[in-house]
């Protein structure tokens, strides 16, 4: 049964897995803001399926073409100093998005190119932080 139930001991002894925790929590709430957003304003100025299915088609080439380099760049650099850049890199591209939304009509290239480089940013994200989670929690 002790297995079955969720462990939260190491959010309650360890400040620095409380806030790995806390910024994942965060990070994870924005993207998926994002992952509903995007596809729905891209719908809505297109009124095309296909164009949705582009976006899915970029997003997809950003997941493919970082993933494999993003866990050798968790592994060769301080994996700290890399959370942060794509922190920063993930709140870049959500602040041109919105930049992009609030200008009117944003040009529907310029999404897929914020889709990609979205995408392959959170591929080096995610490894960079399932590396990080054994060094702050002990066994």
């Amino acid at each position: 049964m002790g297995r079955l139930i969720l462990d939260i001991r190491p959010l309650r002894h360890d400040r620095d897995f409380r806030w790995l925790w806390a910024g994942q929590l965060v990070s994870t709430l924005g993207r998926q803001v994002t992952s509903i957003a995007l596809p729905y304003q891209v719908f809505v100025m297109t009124g095309s399926p296909l164009a949705i299915g582009g976006l899915a088609a970029m997003t997809l080439a950003g997941f493919l073409l970082a993933r494999l380099p993003g866990g050798a760049i968790a592994d060769a650099y301080e994996r700290r100093r890399v959370l942060l850049l794509t922190q920063a890199g993930m709140g870049a591209t959500s602040l041109a998005l919105a930049i992009l939304t609030l200008s009117g009509s944003p040009p529907l290239p310029a999404l897929y190119l914020i889709a990609f480089l979205a995408a392959a940013i959170s591929s080096i994200d995610g490894p960079t932080r399932r590396a990080m989670i054994p060094r702050l929690v002990p066994e």
